[in-house]
C-alpha cells in the first residue's frame, strides 16, 4: 500500500502483531495520517486471511464500526494471547543462567521476562532475587553476593561482572565462561581425551560421553549437551554425571578479621537494599511462624522466647553440633534442638530446628531446609511487598510507653455557677485492695497521677480487673464532673468531608496512636476537678483521663496543630495519609513521622498499616479507584439464615414492618410468610417453608440493603442505636432519625460464645449495648447518640447520670465504664416495637471471634473456704428455689413476682449474676440453704460476736435473712453464752485519741490457768500483743517491750497500772532512756487502764473458749483473728491502721472507717454510763468513807478530804495516812449513815453509841513512787503518802447534836 509514495507492507499473521502496530504507527507519523482515515489503512493492509480472522472475531458487526483501539486489541488478543501471570512469574523466578551467558546478557534476559510479570514497584527486588538465585549454585560469584548485608539490583550486577572479568583474565582467555561446582572436563580435554583413544587404536564405540555418561558419542554430538544440571545447575551435563557434590552441606570458609569461620554455622541475615528481609509463613508444630529467608544461614532457628510461647511442653534435645556465629563473629548462645514437623502448602516435613537464647532473633529458614522445601517464589515476592512498615529502631513514636504531647495542654473549663462535688471513696473488694494500692503506686511512680491531701473536687473510681489478672482505674466522672463542664467548641470532622479529601490517591497509609488522651498533659487549674478518691486518699491526674466527656473534641483540636500544614486526615486519634505515587508516599510518611517525633507523640505499630493500596478507614473501603462501602454494614442481613420457627419467622417479619414505610408493595411481598403464620400451619407439626418463602425472605433481605431504605452516614443528622439480646445472639442497628422515621445506616449481630450463653438476661442485655457501641465506634465517638433497649433495668445500671454500679459484676463495670467515654442518652422501647433489633439477635450471623472472656470470680474469694466453689454450683443446681432463680436470671425475671419464694431475689434482681454455675450477688456468692450451716460455723470459728460475725459475712456470702441467721447462731452458741461479758457500770472518761500507731500503748498482766500473759494494746489501731511469760521481773518485761519496739518503734506514751514491774527505778531508767512517756493510772481502777484490761479479757476469753489446743496455737490464732477483724470503735481492723496494710489470711475483712465513728462511739457509751449514775463532788475537809481497795475489814473506812486534785480525784486522811483517791471509792458521810455503821460493825440493839473518830494524825508531804509526772485531770497516777511531824495537827470535828436510838427499835415497836 502506497501514500504520498510510501508502501507499507501487509499483515500476513506470521510476524509479531506488536511489531506490526508499532511499524503502522510510525508510518501514521511519516505520513501525517488524520485519525479518520487510520481505521481503512489498518483494514486495508490486512491480508485476506487475517481481515478474515477480525471479521469473526467482531461478528455480527463489522470491522469498520470499531475504533482503531478496538481493532487493534481484538488482533492482538488472538494472534498473541496473554499467558497466564503464574506461569509468567514461575518461568522468571526459574530462570538459570547459562554458562556460555555473560553477566549483562543474564540481566537482559531476566528484564525481558519481567517486563511481563507485571511486578511493578517490586521489580527491582524481583530481578535481584532473581539474578543471585540464578547464578551458579555454590560459585564464587554467589557467596560473595549473599555475604552482602545490604545489596542493591546495580550493585550486585557491577559485582558480578568484576569477579567474572576477574576469572577470564586469570585463565587468560577471554572467551572461557564460569562453570563453578563441577570438575567435569573441558572440551578441549575431552578432544584430547578422544585423540589418546585413537591412538591406541579403540573404536569410537567405546567413547564415553562426559554430558550425559552413554558410550558411542562425545559432547559435541549429544542431544543433552544444552540440558541445565539438577544438582549444580550448570548447563552443559545431566545430574548423573555431575562431578559436584549432590548435597550441598559445606561452603567456601568465610574469612573475618584474624579468625576463620565455618560457613555452615554462620547465621546471619540477608536484607535487599531498601528494606528488610523476605519471610515466609511456615507452619511448625501446628503453629503459624513468619519465618525469614536466610540463605546465609546453615540451619534453621527460633529464639528461646518464642519456642517457650508456642511450645512449652516440648522437650528440646542437647544440641550436639558445631557453635553457631553471627557473621559478624559474634557467638550465638543454643539452648537446645529439636525435630519439628514442618507443614508447608500442604506438604509436610520432619526437619531439624534449632532454639537459641534471646527474645530478639527472628525465626530463620537456612540452608538445611531449603533444600528439601521447595518455596513459592511468588508468594514470597508478595508478602515482602506487603511489608513496607518503617523499622523500630528508627523512628521514636514506635517506642514503648505513654508519650507526651510537647507544646500542648489540655484544660477543663467549668459550667458558670459550677459547685464542686466531692464523692466518699468507694468500698473496694478486699481481694483487689492490694492490687488497687499497686496500680496507685504504679501511677504515681509513672508520673501520671499524683497524691493531694485536700480538694474540693473528687470523684470516685471504678476498679476494672482485666482477663490477665491485672486491673484498671478509672474516675467516674459521669455524675460529677462531665454534667457541668461547658462543651468544647472544635467540631470533629465530617467522615464525609475527609473521604473527599483522598481522592485520585493509589497508596494509604494509617497511623493509630497509642493511649491518644493519655499523651496529653493537663493544666495544672484542671488537676483538681478530676481528682479520684480512693481507699489510701486523693489523687490527681497530670494527664487527660478516660472519661472526660470533652477528650475527643479537645484532642482532635491538638493533633490538627501537631499536623497542619501536611496533607493528611485526622479523625481524633487515626491519621490517615493518601498519596499518588511510592515515591511521594514515601516522603509524606517520613515528614509526618517526623513531625510526630518532634512533638512527642507515639504510635501502636501493630494497629498502623503502611503503604497499602487498599485499605478500611472509617467504616469505608478505600482504594485508588474511589470509595467504597464495606460489607460488613449489610452483613448482618446478607448472611441471615432461613428461619427455622414460627418465633425466628415473626422474629424478621417484625423488622420489614419496623421500615414497611420504606418497602413498596409490602403486603404482597410478605404474603408468603403470612400464610406460615396463618392457624393451620401453626397447628400442623410440618414447617411448610417453600422455594416462594425463599423467593420472598431474599427479596426482603435485597430490599432492607437497598438505597430504598439504607442511608449514607451524616455528621449533622441525629442518631440512634438500637440493640438487643436473645438466649444466643445479639444484634445492633444504627439509624438515622429522620421526619419519616428512623433510617438505617448499618446493621450487626453475631452468635454468643459458650461463656456469654451463661450470662443473665439482664447481662446480656448490656453486653448488646456495648456489641453495637464498639462495632460503631468510629460513627458514635465524639458525638451525641441515643441507645435503644428494650430491658427497662438497663436505664438505672448503664444510664449515663448513673454511678457505676459497685455492687454489679465486674463485666458490668468494665461495660459501664466503657460507656462513661461516650455522650449518649438511654431510651426504653418496649418488645413489641423494637422489631429491627430483635430480628437481628434472634438470627444472628455467625460470630468470627468472642468479644470478650471474663475472669473467674468465684474461685478467688471462696476457693479456700472448707466449702468450695464446685461444692456451691452443685448444690445450686439441686436447690428448690436456687434453680428458679437461676432460671430467671439467665432467661428474664417477670415484671411481678407472685412466688413468695422468688420475691426476695426478685428486690435485688438487678445484682444477682451467675458465674461458674454459681449464683452471685455483686462479689459475694449466694449460699444454697443445705450449706448455710456449715458456712455459718466457718464464720464463727473464733466466737467473735454477732457484729463482727456479720461484718465478716458481708464481705463474702448473701443469702435472704442471713443478718438475723447470724444473731440467732450467735445467740445460740453454749461457748460464748457461758463467756459472756457484765455490762459496764462506772462512769467513763475518754482517753484523747491518737492520731498515729505507737503513740499511746496500754500494758497490763493477765493470768490464764497458771501461765502469765503481758498484753499490750495500741490505742489508735486496737493492735493486740500477747506474749507468754515465764517471768514477770522488771527486767523479763523490759524485755519484750524492747523487741516489741523493735518491731514497731518507740512507744511516745506507755499506760500501765501500778505493779511492781513497772513501778521500779529499772523500769524508770529504761523509759527515760528511750523518751517514753510512762502514765500510772489510779491504784485499784482497773477501768482507767480500761483499753489493756479490755484486751487481756479479750485474750483470756478466747482461749477459755478454744479448747483443745496448744497455749500456743491458740493464742496465734486468736491474735491473727482479731487483727483482721475490724473494731467495734474504729469501724477498721486493727493490721490496716497499725500496718497500713492488711495481713494476709484466709479471709479478707470488712470496710474501713473515720476517726469521727470512734469519737461517735465514746460519746454515746459515755452518755449512757454517765446519765445512769451521777458523779458525786466533796468539798474541802468534808467527811467522808473510803473504800478498802485490798479487800479488808470493814469494807469502808471514815476519812476527811484534805486536798482537791481533780473532778474525779481526791487527798484523803484515813487512819492517819493520805490516801490518793478516786470518786468511785467515796461516799459521803451524811449519806444513810446508819447503813454505813451497820456495816462496819455488829448492829447495837442497846442503844451504845458508835465509838468516837481517832485523834486527828499529822500529814507528812508525799513521796513519789515513780518517775512520772501524775496527771491530776486524767487520776492515773498513785501517791504513796505518810504522816509528817512538818505538817500541824487538825482536829476532827465533834457534833453537838444529841444523839437518839432510832424510832424502830423501841419497846413499843417490838411489843408488837
Amino acid at each position: 500500500m502506497a501514500q504520498h509514495g510510501v508502501i507499507f507492507d501487509k499483515y500476513d499473521g506470521k510476524e509479531d502483531i506488536e511489531s506490526y502496530f508499532e511499524r503502522l504507527e510510525l508510518f501514521f507519523t511519516v505520513n501525517e495520517t488524520d485519525n479518520g482515515k487510520k481505521v481503512p489503512i489498518l483494514l486495508s493492509s490486512l491480508g485476506s486471511e487475517a481481515y478474515g480472522v477480525l471479521k469473526d472475531l467482531l461478528s455480527p458487526a463489522a470491522p469498520s464500526t470499531k475504533s482503531l483501539a478496538q481493532l487493534k486489541a481484538a488482533l492482538k488478543a488472538h494472534y498473541k494471547p496473554a499467558p497466564p501471570l503464574i506461569a509468567l512469574r514461575f518461568a522468571f523466578m526459574n530462570s538459570r543462567k547459562a554458562t556460555d551467558e555473560s553477566m549483562n546478557d543474564y540481566l537482559l534476559r531476566l528484564r525481558k521476562l519481567a517486563s511481563q510479570c507485571q511486578f511493578g514497584t517490586f521489580l527491582d527486588d524481583a530481578l535481584l532475587l532473581a539474578f543471585v538465585c540464578g547464578l551458579p549454585m555454590n560459585g564464587s560469584i554467589q557467596r560473595r553476593l549473599l555475604g552482602e548485608t545490604t545489596l542493591a539490583l546495580a550493585n550486585a550486577v557491577s559485582i558480578a561482572n568484576a569477579m567474572e572479568m576477574a576469572k577470564l583474565s586469570d585463565s587468560g582467555e577471554q572467551n572461557v565462561t564460569e562453570a563453578e561446582g563441577s570438575k567435569e572436563h573441558t572440551e578441549q580435554e575431552e578432544v584430547k581425551l578422544i585423540r589418546r583413544q585413537k591412538g591406541k587404536s579403540q573404536s569410537r564405540s567405546n567413547v564415553r560421553c562426559w554430558c550425559c555418561g552413554e558410550q558411542g558419542h562425545v559432547k559435541t554430538d549429544c542431544k543433552y549437551k544444552d540440558q541445565s544440571c539438577n544438582n549444580c545447575g550448570i548447563k552443559g551435563h545431566l545430574r548423573k554425571v555431575c562431578r559436584g557434590q549432590k548435597e550441598v552441606k559445606h561452603v567456601q570458609n568465610y574469612s573475618h578479621g584474624n579468625q576463620d569461620f565455618d560457613d555452615d554455622r554462620l547465621v546471619f541475615r540477608v536484607q535487599r537494599g531498601q528494606g528488610g528481609a523476605y519471610v515466609v509463613n511456615m507452619k511448625v508444630n501446628g503453629e503459624n511462624i513468619v519465618m525469614e529467608i536466610d540463605t546465609g544461614s546453615a540451619v534453621s532457628l527460633l529464639s528461646e522466647q518464642q519456642w517457650c510461647s508456642l511450645f512449652p511442653k516440648i522437650k528440646l534435645q542437647q544440641y550436639t553440633g558445631k557453635p553457631l556465629r553471627s557473621y559478624t563473629g559474634d557467638a550465638i548462645e543454643v539452648k537446645g534442638e529439636t525435630t519439628a514437623e514442618v507443614e508447608y502448602n500442604s506438604v509436610k516435613y520432619k526437619m531439624p530446628l534449632v532454639v537459641v537464647s534471646g527474645s530478639y532473633r527472628p525465626a530463620l529458614i537456612g540452608r538445611d531446609w531449603l533444600a528439601h522445601i521447595r518455596l513459592d517464589w511468588i508468594m514470597v515476592s508478595q508478602i515482602k511487598q506487603d511489608d513496607d512498615s518503617p523499622d523500630d529502631d528508627l523512628w521514636d513514636v514506635f517506642r514503648p510507653g505513654v508519650g507526651t504531647v510537647k507544646g500542648f495542654t489540655a484544660n477543663i473549663e467549668l459550667k458558670d455557677g459550677a459547685n464542686p462535688v466531692f464523692c466518699k471513696a468507694r468500698p473496694v473488694a478486699y481481694a483487689l485492695r492490694d492490687k488497687v494500692g499497686h496500680e496507685l503506686d504504679r501511677m504515681v511512680g509513672e508520673g501520671s497521677w499524683q497524691p493531694v491531701k485536700y480538694s474540693k473536687w473528687a470523684s470516685a473510681i471504678v476498679v476494672v480487673p482485666k482477663p490477665n489478672g491485672s486491673i484498671r482505674i478509672c474516675g467516674d466522672y459521669k455524675a460529677t464532673v462531665n454534667p457541668q463542664i461547658k462543651s468544647h467548641s472544635h467540631p470533629i470532622p465530617c467522615i464525609e468531608d475527609i473521604l473527599a479529601g483522598l481522592s485520585g490517591n493509589k497508596i494509604f497509609t494509617k497511623l493509630d496512636l497509642s493511649q491518644a488522651y493519655q499523651q496529653l498533659e493537663l493544666e495544672e487549674a484542671s488537676k483538681e476537678v478530676l481528682t479520684i478518691n480512693t481507699h489510701k486518699g486523693l489523687f490527681r491526674p497530670t494527664r487527660l483521663p478516660y472519661g472526660v466527656s470533652t477528650a475527643p473534641a479537645q484532642f482532635q483540636c491538638v493533633m490538627e496543630q501537631v499536623l497542619n500544614g501536611l496533607p493528611v486526615s485526622i479523625y481524633l486519634d487515626d491519621v490517615l495519609i493518601g498519596s499518588k505515587t511510592k515515591v511521594e508516599h514515601e516522603k509524606m510518611v517520613d515528614q509526618v513521622m517526623k513531625r510526630l517525633e518532634e512533638h512527642g507523640v507515639r504510635l501502636k505499630k501493630e494497629k498502623c498499616e503502611f503503604s497499602k493500596t487498599e485499605l478500611v478507614y472509617l467504616g469505608h473501603k478505600i482504594n485508588g479507584t474511589g470509595i467504597l462501602p464495606t460489607d460488613e454494614k449489610v452483613r448482618a442481613i446478607n448472611d441471615v439464615k432461613i428461619p427455622k420457627d414460627i418465633q425466628e419467622l415473626r422474629s424478621f417479619i417484625g423488622m420489614v414492618n419496623f421500615y414497611g414505610k420504606f418497602i413498596p408493595n409490602m403486603s404482597t411481598l410478605l404474603a408468603p410468610l403470612y400464610s406460615l403464620l396463618s392457624d393451620e400451619e401453626k397447628e400442623s407439626e410440618k414447617w411448610g417453608w417453600n422455594q416462594t418463602c425463599t423467593d420472598a425472605f431474599n427479596e426482603c433481605k435485597r430490599l432492607l440493603t437497598s438505597k430504598a431504605v439504607l442511608v449514607h452516614y451524616d455528621q449533622h443528622v441525629p442518631i440512634k442505636l438500637s440493640c438487643d439480646a436473645s438466649s444466643y445472639g445479639v444484634g445492633a442497628v444504627l439509624s438515622h432519625v429522620v421526619d419519616s422515621g428512623e433510617r438505617p445506616v448499618a446493621y450487626a449481630s453475631r452468635t454468643l460464645s459458650s461463656a456469654e450463653g451463661n450470662y443473665s438476661q439482664v447481662e446480656k442485655e448490656a453486653l448488646a449495648l456495648i456489641f453495637g457501641v464498639k462495632k460503631f465506634h468510629k460513627y458514635l465517638y465524639g458525638r451525641t447518640f441515643t441507645l435503644v433497649t428494650d430491658h427497662k433495668s438497663l436505664l438505672a445500671l448503664l444510664g449515663p447520670k448513673s454511678d457505676i454500679p459497685t455492687l454489679a459484676a465486674a463485666r458490668m463495670q468494665r461495660w459501664a465504664l466503657t460507656l462513661a467515654a461516650y455522650d449518649y442518652q438511654v431510651e426504653f422501647r418496649a418488645g413489641r416495637e423494637h422489631g429491627n433489633a430483635d430480628m437481628l439477635s434472634r438470627l444472628p450471623v455467625d460470630q468470627v471471634k468472642s468479644v470478650e472472656v471474663d475472669v473467674p470470680e468465684i474461685n478467688s474469694m471462696i476457693g479456700n473456704l472448707p466449702v468450695c466453689a464446685d461444692e456451691i454450683a452443685r448444690e445450686t443446681r439441686v436447690d428448690r428455689v436456687l434453680t428458679k432463680v437461676m432460671l430467671c436470671v439467665m432467661e428474664g425475671w417477670p415484671k411481678v413476682c407472685q412466688d413468695v419464694d422468688l420475691q426476695k431475689y426478685h428486690q435485688v434482681r438487678e445484682y444477682l449474676s451467675v458465674d461458674q454455675g454459681c449464683l452471685v450477688f455483686g462479689f459475694r456468692v449466694v449460699i444454697p440453704e443445705s450449706l448455710r450451716d456449715r458456712m455459718l460455723e466457718e464464720l464463727h470459728e473464733t466466737h467473735c460476736g454477732v457484729v463482727k460475725m456479720k461484718a465478716v459475712a458481708r464481705s463474702f456470702v448473701w443469702w435472704p435473712g442471713l443478718d438475723k441467721d447470724v444473731e440467732s447462731w450467735v445467740r445460740n452458741c453454749d461457748a460464748c453464752a457461758s463467756y459472756k461479758d457484765s455490762p459496764p457500770s462506772a462512769p467513763l472518761r475518754p482517753w484523747p485519741w491518737a492520731e498515729r500507731p505507737m503513740q499511746r500503748v496500754h500494758v497490763d498482766f493477765g493470768d490464764f490457768q497458771g501461765t502469765q500473759l503481758l498484753v499490750m494494746v495500741d490505742v489508735h489501731s486496737k493492735w493486740i500483743e500477747a506474749v507468754q511469760m515465764h517471768s514477770t521481773t522488771t527486767s523479763a518485761t523490759v524485755n519484750v517491750l524492747r523487741r516489741f519496739m523493735a518491731s514497731f518503734g518507740v512507744i511516745e506514751e506507755l499506760v500501765s497500772d501500778n505493779g511492781p514491774q513497772f513501778t521500779s527505778k529499772e523500769f524508770a531508767m529504761f523509759c527515760r532512756q528511750n523518751g517514753i512517756r510512762h502514765t500510772l493510772v489510779a491504784p485499784y481502777h482497773g477501768a482507767s487502764n480500761g483499753a489493756a484490761e479490755r484486751a487481756v479479757g479479750v485474750v483470756k476469753t478466747s482461749l477459755s473458749k478454744m479448747k483443745g489446743y496448744r497455749m500456743s496455737v491458740a493464742l496465734a490464732n486468736i491474735l491473727m483473728r482479731y487483727r483482721m477483724t475490724p473494731h467495734a470503735t474504729t469501724g477498721m481492723r486493727p493490721d490496716e491502721l497499725f500496718l497500713k496494710r492488711q495481713i494476709r489470711s484466709r479471709l479478707s475483712l470488712i470496710r474501713p472507717s473515720l476517726m469521727d465513728i470512734v469519737e461517735k462511739s465514746q460519746a454515746v457509751q459515755k452518755y449512757h454510763h454517765d446519765n445512769s449514775k451521777p458523779l458525786m463532788s466533796f468539798t474541802l475537809d468534808e467527811r467522808v468513807f473510803v473504800k478498802d481497795g485490798r479487800g479488808g475489814d470493814p469494807k469502808w473506812m471514815e476519812g476527811r478530804i484534805v486536798s482537791v486534785k481533780g473532778t474525779h480525784t481526791y487527798l484523803v486522811r484515813v487512819n492517819g495516812r493520805i490516801r490518793y483517791c478516786h470518786v468511785e471509792h467515796l461516799q459521803k458521810a451524811n449519806q444513810n449513815e446508819e447503813h454505813l455503821q451497820t456495816a462496819n460493825q455488829s448492829p447495837c440493839l442497846d442503844g451504845t453509841r458508835l465509838p468516837q473518830p481517832a485523834a486527828a494524825l499529822p500529814i507528812r508531804p508525799a513521796t513519789q513512787t515513780t518517775s512520772a509526772v501524775p496527771n491530776t485531770e486524767n487520776t492515773m497516777v498513785d501517791y504513796a503518802i505518810s504522816p509528817s511531824p512538818r505538817v500541824e495537827s487538825l482536829p476532827l470535828r465533834q457534833s453537838s447534836r444529841t444523839t437518839h436510838e432510832p424510832k424502830r427499835f423501841s419497846d413499843q415497836d417490838w411489843s408488837m
